[in-house]
């Protein structure tokens, strides 16, 4: 079993940054649907860290993890 997370690093005006992860994505993610959903999310100010404006986005991560379960026998 595969699982991707997205991890978007952002950076607040007081150039702190603040790490968004999004856990289960599909595989039709591009880098030009996240820079458009990053700067949405910048644009709208739906994120603040501690009263701090996110400013910009700094970098984004695909994470794919592969999960292989073992099964035990008593």
């Amino acid at each position: 079993m595969n699982t991707k997370t997205l991890e978007i690093t952002f950076e607040t005006e007081t150039q702190k940054p603040f790490k968004l992860t999004i856990p289960n994505l599909s595989t039709a993610i591009t880098k030009e649907l996240v820079a458009t959903q990053a700067q949405h999310i910048i644009n709208t100010r739906v994120l603040s860290v501690s009263g701090r404006v996110i400013k910009q986005a700094k970098s984004a991560k695909m994470i794919d993890k592969a999960i292989t379960v073992l099964e035990l026998t008593p």
